[in-house]
């Protein structure tokens, strides 16, 4: 059986998808060094945690972390890839890269299970690693929450429907809490975000009386939120105040804020982050509902409502680029049924094999042109940060030190201002056994100091300050062996 599996057409699909969607994920993924904000801040999360021990507390700078209050779930995933693949960049990102993967072969099983539509499931991962703001910074292929909480969520959606639809069988339930658990674990409120959707899909389905009546519902529940007032508790139990800065600062905030409108995200589509697919995207609505069976129409409603109300909902918060990662698995899925519905629709007056040509045609097209500008933007991007080398270019210095396995010279860091990004190597350079400090500022340097600075700020300062000699660069960064203060001479 295995080896006619091994030999049979659906293999040889499924591994050319699989293919396909692993390039743009792995391309480069440990060239750039740890970026601002989050994953820099994730990634001394988890160097900090592997350290002390504390699973269930965040920490940054020897403290608890009071500014990122999210779960750690993600941080978790990050030590079990530092167990596998050491402490870099690849195993910061890993399991957001993991994360895409599994989403996408969770949609084209599903679709392939619930449907019989194999190809709708591989053209909807192949929209998904195609789409700009989904393989971008902060998603798809950095070490943020973002990518883990889209596959979670995206689950526990797919799972929620398939215990609607099918008489509310107790796998489907079971699975759809576990993976909003999880969703829960990696950042917090926001797993909800589906959950609207899910709830005017049960009044639309006229579900609401068997779900109701349904005891297992409630224990699934009551589960669910046992597990997650225990983190909170626990967490707050052993770092008072926890609770209270997550309301303060995570919760009310972000969703109290109403400036930015949805016309924010809107913008972002058509200018950038899901071009040329928004287009197909506002034909694929239409035309996929067109003359669709019950349970596509049923699966479009639910898709269509979610992504709807999630739209209007971030529309409504305080915004950031990536905050409409959630919509773009929804989106795809669509997309691919539009296709397919083409294909269907077009079956009276065109034969089967034009029908064909037409649709492979015009997806290939579609698909090649958005998947070769990833593939072009990851290249460019791989070289350095080029707008950003004021900020990066000490990062780089210190990756190649300890690559190199040289820390014998004891390190001064002149860098004012947010510098997570930087901690994060300074911390390997200590666990390595090197000498390292940060100091945000360049006051006060001893002769025979080795310091070094990237911003010009305080490239500017030192230069005016101190007799010194360059010892090295790297970039926009410059290491200096200080001499003396500069003697200021008077008339």
């Amino acid at each position: 059986m295995l080896t006619q599996y091994l030999h049979s057409r659906k293999y040889w699909e499924f591994v050319i998808v699989f293919a396909i969607l692993c390039v743009p994920l792995f391309l480069y993924i440990d060239t750039p060094v740890i970026v601002l904000w989050d994953e820099s801040r994730n990634a001394v999360n988890a160097l900090e945690m592997l350290a002390n021990k504390e699973y269930f507390v965040r920490h940054f700078n020897g403290a608890p972390d009071m500014w990122e209050v999210k779960p750690p779930l993600l941080i978790w995933l990050q030590l079990l890839s530092f167990k596998v693949f050491g402490i870099n960049e690849f195993a910061i990102r890993f399991p957001s890269i993991l994360a895409t993967l599994s989403l996408a072969v969770t949609i084209i099983i599903t679709l392939k299970k619930k449907f019989s539509l194999p190809y709708v499931g591989y053209m909807a991962a192949l929209v998904l690693i195609s789409t700009q703001g989904y393989i971008d910074r902060h998603i798809a292929r950095t070490g943020d929450h973002d990518a883990l909480l889209v596959f979670f969520a995206c689950s526990s959606l797919l799972h929620f429907y398939l215990y609607i639809v099918h008489n509310q069988k107790v796998r489907n339930l079971i699975f759809g809490f576990i993976f909003l658990l999880c969703a829960t674990y990696t950042k917090s409120i926001v797993s909800f975000m589906y959950i609207p959707g899910i709830v005017l899909f049960v009044v639309y389905m006229r579900k609401i009386l068997p779900i109701i009546k349904d005891y297992r519902f409630y224990i699934a529940c009551a589960v669910y939120i046992v597990c997650v007032a225990f983190y909170y508790w626990y967490r707050n139990s052993i770092n008072p105040g926890y609770v209270e800065t997550v309301w303060n600062e995570e919760l009310f905030p972000r969703y109290a804020n109403t400036q930015s409108g949805i016309e924010y995200y809107i913008k972002n589509f058509f200018n950038s982050r899901f071009v040329p697919w928004i287009y197909v995207l506002c034909i694929a609505i239409p035309i996929s509902l067109y003359k669709a069976t019950k349970e596509q129409r049923d699966f479009l409603i639910l898709l269509i409502t979610t992504a709807g109300i999630f739209l209007f909902v971030i529309g409504n918060g305080s915004k950031n680029l990536w905050y409409d990662a959630l919509l773009y698995p929804l989106f795809s899925i669509i997309i691919a049924f539009g296709i397919q519905r083409l294909y269907e629709v077009t079956e009276q007056w065109i034969s089967q094999r034009i029908r064909i040509i037409i649709c492979a045609s015009i997806f290939i097209s579609i698909f090649g042109y958005s998947y070769g500008s990833i593939i072009q933007r990851l290249h460019h991007d791989s070289k350095v940060y080029i707008h950003s080398q004021d900020i990066y270019s000490i990062s780089y210095y210190l990756r190649e030190k300890i690559e190199q396995k040289q820390f014998d010279t004891p390190y001064i860091i002149a860098y004012k201002g947010y510098n997570a990004h930087i901690l994060f190597y300074t911390t390997l350079y200590q666990r390595s056994g090197g000498s390292i400090t940060i100091k945000k500022n360049a006051e006060s340097l001893a002769p025979g100091s080795h310091v070094i600075a990237s911003q010009p700020a305080m490239i500017e300062y030192i230069e005016q300050n101190y007799e010194y000699t360059i010892i090295a660069k790297r970039y926009m960064a410059k290491v200096y062996t200080i001499h003396s203060p500069k003697v200021v001479s008077t008339p």
